[in-house]
């Protein structure tokens, strides 16, 4: 069985629990999220809830009631190590069946990329950890299978602090299309038949409505994507949106690319790749509306600590050996799997084992675990 705890909020999955991967399901077994091992690195609190509130549309057919589905650690988002397939199952599902997100500054549903997974289930992929959802049958419209999509140019028009680019993008391309912001740090990539028809995509600095989350400071402008359709409204992709950040320098501290979540509202970390040959960072999404900021953390470093006997050093009973900071440095060590944290000081250069970025004294270690277990998972931040 999976080492899980029940709280009033949520299940709470532990460490050996999201190694293995777990799926979550509502209390009525309409939503699963399908977690896949190692898809979260710390433990989580998942927690999957009616909406009553939800607005339905009158064009649309609630097939669901609406559900919020949350992935938190200590009241904050969780950062998504990769994407979580969620599945809902109905009686019966039509092709105007569709999985729909909330999009809360344009109070509309928008159609996620929906995989028929059976008669009584749909499947889609979420890339973050607060949202709201539901299934709907269209009304009116029917989406064209992208199989029998029309071979059509798509116009895209990118627009940044006042300048204005236009591009003709095939939906038959086998190219991808980068689209850049005026400042050119940022850029949307549009993959192959993303786009289902013509669509303006427009690129925008924007001014800082929220803060950054905990423990994260702003380390670039916010921008503003949105790709609409030509009649106004916002446009349904078949493929997510490649996000990515330029001119990158290396630092010991994380950065990633954070989207503003209106339904929080609350900045929200998408899952995040590095590519050093090009100094950028990477991130997909499945919105076609968002604003998008790079954050970084002010906690310094995530590894493995050990110990060595508090006789190698008369500098400092909890003292710590780091390649990373300078003699003398107070630091702030956090068990990651009880929270416990000591204070400690930099007294030595070391370890220099892969995957340990820093070692404790033994009384410095006893106080987030038993010497005993030998290797702890930790975070590292820099006192104030």
């Amino acid at each position: 069985m999976p080492a899980i705890s029940w709280a009033d909020e949520g299940v709470y999955l532990d460490q050996k629990t999201i190694e293995r991967g777990y799926p979550a399901t509502s209390d009525d077994g309409i939503i699963t999220m399908a977690i896949p091992p190692n898809a979260l690195k710390k433990p989580t609190t998942i927690s999957i809830t009616p909406a009553p509130d939800a607005i339905v549309p009158k064009e649309i057919t609630p097939l669901t009631q609406a559900y919020d589905i949350s992935l938190m650690r200590d009241t904050q988002p969780v950062i998504l190590a990769s994407s979580i397939p969620l599945i809902v199952s109905i009686p019966k599902i039509s092709q105007q069946s569709g999985i729909f997100l909330w999009n809360e500054p344009t109070q509309e549903w928008l159609k996620l990329t929906t995989f028929k997974r059976s008669s009584t289930a749909l499947k889609t992929h979420i890339d973050f950890s607060v949202l709201r959802v539901a299934v709907f049958s269209a009304k009116t419209t029917s989406l064209p299978a992208r199989i029998a999509l029309p071979k059509i140019n798509t116009e895209t028009i990118v627009s940044s602090t006042g300048a204005e680019i236009s591009h003709t993008v095939s939906a038959t391309s086998l190219d991808s299309e980068i689209f850049f912001s005026d400042d050119r740090l940022f850029s949307v990539t549009i993959a192959p038949d993303a786009l289902l028809e013509p669509a303006t995509l427009t690129i925008t600095n924007k001014e800082n409505i929220y803060g950054p989350p905990a423990y994260r400071v702003f380390s670039s402008p916010i921008y503003e994507f949105d790709i609409k359709t030509q009649s106004g409204s916002h446009i349904i992709l078949s493929r997510p949106l490649m996000l990515t950040f330029y001119g990158i320098k290396k630092t010991a501290t994380q950065k990633r690319i954070n989207f503003l979540n209106q339904t929080t509202p609350a900045w929200e970390p998408l899952p995040t790749t590095r590519d050093i040959s090009t100094n950028s960072l990477t991130a997909p999404i499945n919105l076609p509306y968002a604003k998008i900021a790079l954050f970084e953390s002010t906690v310094l470093h995530e590894g493995q600590a050990s110990w060595f006997s508090d006789a190698l050093t008369k500098k400092a009973r909890y003292g710590a050996a780091s390649n990373d900071y300078p003699m003398g440095t107070k630091l702030i060590v956090t068990n990651t799997e009880n929270n416990k944290n000591v204070d400690v000081t930099v007294v030595s250069t070391g370890p220099f084992v892969e995957g340990r970025i820093i070692d404790l004294t033994k009384s410095a270690f006893s106080k987030l675990a038993n010497p005993g277990v030998g290797i702890i998972s930790i975070t590292v931040s820099k006192k104030e």
